[in-house]
């Protein structure tokens, strides 16, 4: 029963560490588009960009629930909750795989023509 409150705990402080950090880089990065002229009208931008894209994952994840989707207290999730974390999914995969992709072509043809 004590392993449970630590690992609650430790998720606990690793989200809220993951979400300040998160704020404060995000934060300085506005601050900075916001002094630039036309930086106000990109920010909006980019925000209606990542919106459209979380709510394309979101919209593209199945939402099923099979009988090993619970959660902590044994009980079947809902499908919505079960669309959240799908599309959340999604959008780490491409995400991921465009940060990967982006890295080996700049390597790939810095090396190429330097």
């Amino acid at each position: 029963m004590g392993n449970n409150i630590l690992i609650d705990i430790g998720l606990w402080v690793a989200i809220i560490a993951v979400i300040g950090g998160a704020l404060l880089s995000f934060s300085i990065n506005i601050f900075e588009m916001i002094k630039q002229k036309g930086g106000l009208l990109r920010l909006i931008i980019i925000f209606i960009a990542i919106v459209i894209f979380l709510g394309a994952c979101y919209i593209i994840s199945p939402g099923e629930i099979l009988p090993n989707y619970t959660n902590t207290s044994g009980q079947l999730i809902s499908t919505v909750t079960s669309k959240i974390i799908g599309g959340a999914l999604i959008a780490f995969y491409i995400l991921s795989l465009g940060a990967v992709s982006t890295i080996l072509y700049r390597e790939f043809f810095q090396k190429l023509f330097k």
